[in-house]
């Protein structure tokens, strides 16, 4: 190809993006998002600044006590997008700000978030001047398996983690006494601090949801 064919060629290529016959943001992979938070996102949209970060991956806890509710453990059904019906719910936390929000992953379409029929939430808020670099409620996990170990809890330990582009993720496992609580992983990004709590998860299936979200911006 001579050089008159290589300036005809640029020229026409720059005709078409002005045009719009070529676009390149095409080429751009958009979000992906879950059939279950398509109805809150909207909401959500409205009523917050925080950028949003939702995981392409959910797991879903199937519970089995195995006969012994002293040793509850719990089985997950992987969900990701292209379903065509919901597999969950999701609802919006009336705690939910210009500075924050909290989606609740929920088991019936009429829970609200209460504790007897969630299995989780994910969570995004802006670091406050005076915040740690250091989540609290890692800190005193940490403090608490040192210390005094709760007689039933995760077999895994609170960890920092490499979590997708770099980002340190805090593993926080569950603790059990009249209800379980969630194992948590939280992660720092740009002034925000974003956290994904899922009920009895361990540090492998939180660290694919999270990843999946980083991923998923």
């Amino acid at each position: 190809m001579n050089m008159k064919s290589i300036i005809k060629l640029i020229c026409l290529t720059y005709l078409f993006l002005f045009l719009g016959v070529i676009n390149p943001s095409k080429g751009i992979a958009e979000p992906q998002l879950m059939l279950e938070f398509e109805s809150v996102v909207k909401e959500l949209r409205n009523q917050t600044q925080v950028p949003i970060f939702l995981p392409s991956v959910v797991f879903y806890p199937i519970h089995d006590y195995s006969g012994n509710p002293s040793s509850p453990t719990s089985n997950y059904e992987k969900i990701t997008t292209g379903n065509n019906k919901p597999e969950f719910f999701t609802s919006l936390s009336e705690y939910t700000s210009p500075t924050s929000y909290q989606i609740s992953l929920d088991v019936t379409a009429d829970c609200g978030g209460a504790t007897a029929c969630d299995f989780g939430y994910l969570v995004g808020e802006k670091i406050p001047p005076s915040g740690s670099k250091v989540p609290k409620i890692f800190s005193e996990t940490q403090q608490q398996w040192r210390n005094d170990l709760p007689p039933i809890r995760s077999s895994e330990n609170p960890a920092i983690v490499q979590l997708a582009q770099g980002i340190t993720g805090y593993f926080v496992p569950y603790t059990c006494a009249a209800r379980c609580s969630t194992s948590q992983m939280i992660w720092d990004l740009n002034g925000y601090r974003y956290t994904i709590a899922l009920e009895q998860a361990s540090q492998e299936v939180l660290m694919e949801m999270a990843n999946s979200a980083i991923l998923n911006q």
